[in-house]
């Protein structure tokens, strides 16, 4: 217990950058960490992955329900994998670089904003906009993770 919040029972997430999920090696690791890590809420980005495949995928991955936006080739992918004891979580908005979700019910509700930015600038450019359209329009507490392929300096 830190300052007063007992943190045991907040939601747990875990946002992964993959880089293909139709590894051995990913299926390892990451049922390794969901367990370790008791985790609510799984996010992973770049999968490579789409279809039947990226279906039985995330159906062995140990959580109950889950929402695709599915690779284009081997390009792309983002899935959003959640457990029962969660509650409540609304898909409202998705497009090929973010899931917009709503977790919870009446005042107890967590937006929750999964980000995988296309790796060009040229491609990149309607997300700015289009999640400032989203967040615009939020009310209440707001999560955004993700991989926005954004270099900030480089240094």
């Amino acid at each position: 217990m830190i300052l007063g919040v007992d943190y045991r029972n907040l939601m747990k997430c875990i946002f992964w950058n993959c880089r293909g999920a139709n590894k051995p090696q990913f299926r390892r690791s990451i049922r390794y960490m969901v367990k370790k890590f008791n985790t609510d809420i799984l996010a992973v980005f770049e999968t490579h992955a789409s279809g039947a495949a990226a279906g039985r995928i995330c159906q062995r991955l140990g959580f109950e329900n889950s929402f695709r936006v599915d690779a284009c080739g081997q390009s792309g992918g983002m899935w959003l994998l959640w457990r029962s004891e969660v509650g409540e979580l609304e898909i409202v908005k998705s497009s090929d670089q973010f899931i917009y979700a709503r977790v919870g019910s009446g005042t107890e509700v967590i937006n929750l904003i999964v980000v995988y930015a296309a790796p060009t600038p040229s491609r990149r450019s309607g997300l700015w906009t289009a999640l400032g359209e989203v967040i615009q329009n939020v009310d209440g507490p707001v999560f955004v993770g993700g991989d926005f392929n954004t270099i900030v300096r480089l240094d």
